[in-house]
């Protein structure tokens, strides 16, 4: 298993992992092409010397190797995808060097004839090139934070792709230099001067553009997004103008600001540290929310929280597996580190809302680490981290893992705490049983109530007792309150539905009267009797039979007299 890493675009945008984007493949070709046009605008100002250009080319990839290396060694812990950083270094050595040229060319003609040759040429270096040349390599910076803000996730990750571009802008710029040199002991002065003792100038510069660039990308406030980008521009345009115009205060000039841009960069290097102490503290932070998948244990945890226990847990794999092992271990901890980074954006609002599409990718990615591992080494060693334990380690069990609900954390997302962010949409990797919440969360559903019973058919008794309002009896309606019932015994049919007669029989109790105890309604095409009788609704008394409803006596009628009639 190679070193790799996971793609975050190609997660989120579901396309084969290691593939170029359209924006990126774009950039490279563009800046590519550009360096090749620079390189022979260099050529053509070497009067067409093949030897002058060959030897100023060698002297400017001289001193290059050793401070890309320097540069990436702060890159160690979750280091930069390649093509970015190839990206950075051709943007800078192309398209950003060719932009300068056509522009300080320009420029320095308008001053020239301005303010004169001496005064033209003080303006141009100390105030046009500055403004210029950190524009144009600050372009692909705030490129990166429109589109792969996702990548700038600390202030570490603003530095070395600023710094990537400076020294891609500085190679170019060295051997335009030494190329216009008329003399060997010219060349080889200006050589010590850029190549040994202020090679990191233009990282230095760019840099300050790289940290404004990281500030926007890490926090959601509006004001900082907007500010931050532009105060690390200016910074890097006073301290390149500072630079540019010692020169007009003689030597002693230059050693002051030689002094104040190594104070400078040791405060970038040490901020870069902190920094990168930072991103380590937070896998102890967020990873111990993990230990139910069995990826990691607090034992991990603690391996994974500390530069030295890295470094001993690769040692332990390589030795173990060899060079195969070894690159599993640093995928499983550069894993670790990324979700415990992705977590950190989720807390500060500035992730994606579709993070837990990488979160699933980054777990799955640390089982497929430990899987080559134990492929290739079915019985390893006890690992030194575990204090010589074979079953206190994620990285040694087999078997599947489970994706455990997202942690709680006060997004930024204008939703309460805790809320499952959508569910993720990208394929589900084979990698054992799942246990994956609803996203988002149903609302209780509440059963559809039952309609209002509709009138039976004719000739059938009604299941569910109609209101009586009025009814015929004997031509007259329903007597209304304190008037005389209807005669005794003449019971009181169901009010008919419209264009439906009452089942014969049928003696609904009146409004808020309940049946006698042990009486129950005689089921359908039955009578009292309990012999089948079509057409009735007659109710069944058990165990014996009685009226029902129970008929009030009849109303006394009185005479003139006062007496009752008979």
């Amino acid at each position: 298993m190679s070193r790799s890493r996971v793609d975050v675009t190609a997660v989120l945008r579901r396309r084969r992992q290691g593939s170029v984007s359209p924006g990126l493949l774009v950039t490279l070709i563009g800046s590519a092409v550009c360096l090749v046009l620079m390189l022979l605008l260099t050529f053509v100002f070497g009067n067409g010397s093949i030897q002058a250009f060959a030897i100023s080319l060698i002297l400017g990839v001289l001193p290059f190797p050793l401070l890309i290396f320097a540069v990436l060694l702060l890159d160690r812990l979750k280091p930069m995808p390649w093509k970015l950083l190839l990206a950075a270094f051709l943007w800078g050595a192309g398209i950003a060097t060719l932009v300068s040229f056509l522009f300080n060319t320009a420029g320095s003609l308008v001053t020239e004839a301005t303010f004169g040759q001496e005064g033209g040429q003080f303006i141009s270096a100390a105030v046009g090139a500055p403004l210029v040349e950190e524009s144009a390599k600050g372009a692909v910076l705030l490129g990166f934070l429109l589109f792969r803000r996702r990548r700038i996730t600390s202030l570490s990750s603003g530095i070395i792709l600023a710094a990537m571009v400076g020294l891609g802008f500085a190679w170019v710029e060295d051997v335009l230099y030494y190329i216009q040199q008329s003399s060997g002991e010219e060349v080889l002065m200006l050589f010590v001067i850029r190549g040994l003792a202020t090679p990191l100038l233009h990282p230095l510069f760019t840099s300050m553009t790289g940290i404004g660039i990281a500030v926007a990308a890490m926090y959601r406030n509006g004001a900082a997004r907007v500010l931050a980008p532009f105060a690390g521009w200016t910074f890097a345009v006073i301290l390149h103008g500072l630079w540019n115009g010692s020169g007009a205060f003689g030597f002693g000039g230059l050693v002051v600001v030689w002094l104040l841009d190594l104070v400078v960069l040791i405060g970038i290097v040490v901020l870069a540290v902190v920094d990168r102490r930072k991103v380590v503290a937070s896998i102890a932070r967020y990873l111990p929310a993990y230990i139910p998948t069995g990826l990691v244990t607090p034992a991990d945890i603690t391996m994974l929280s500390s530069m030295g226990g890295r470094g001993q847990a690769r040692a332990w794999a390589r030795s173990a597996a060899g060079p195969p092992g070894g690159r599993a271990m640093a995928d499983y901890q550069l894993s670790a580190v990324e979700l415990a980074a992705l977590h950190r954006q989720v807390e500060y609002g500035v992730a994606d809302q579709a993070w837990p599409m990488l979160r699933d990718a980054y777990l799955m990615h640390m089982d497929q680490a430990r899987q080559t591992f134990l492929r290739r080494m079915p019985l390893p060693p006890a690992p030194q981290w575990t204090g010589g334990s074979l079953q206190d380690t994620g990285f040694l069990r087999r078997g599947g893992f489970q994706v455990p609900p997202p942690p709680q954390h006060q997004s930024g997302w204008g939703q309460p705490t805790g809320w499952p962010p959508p569910q993720p949409a990208y394929p589900s990797p084979a990698y054992g049983p799942q246990s994956q919440p609803t996203y988002p969360p149903q609302a209780p559903s509440y059963p559809t109530p039952p309609p209002h019973p509709a009138p039976p058919p004719q000739g059938q008794p009604a299941s569910t007792p109609y209101p009586p309002p009025t009814y015929p009896s004997q031509g007259q309606p329903y007597p209304p309150s304190g008037q005389p019932y209807p005669p005794s015994g003449q019971p009181a049919p169901h009010p008919p539905p419209p264009s439906q007669a009452p089942p014969p029989g049928y003696q609904p109790p009146p409004p808020g009267q309940a049946p006698p105890p042990g009486y129950r309604p005689s089921p359908p095409g039955k009578a009292a009797s309990g012999h089948p009788q079509q057409g009735t609704g007659q109710q069944e008394a058990l165990p014996e039979t009685r009226a029902w409803p129970p008929q009030p006596p009849p109303h006394p009628r009185y005479g003139s007299d006062g007496r009752p009639l008979p």
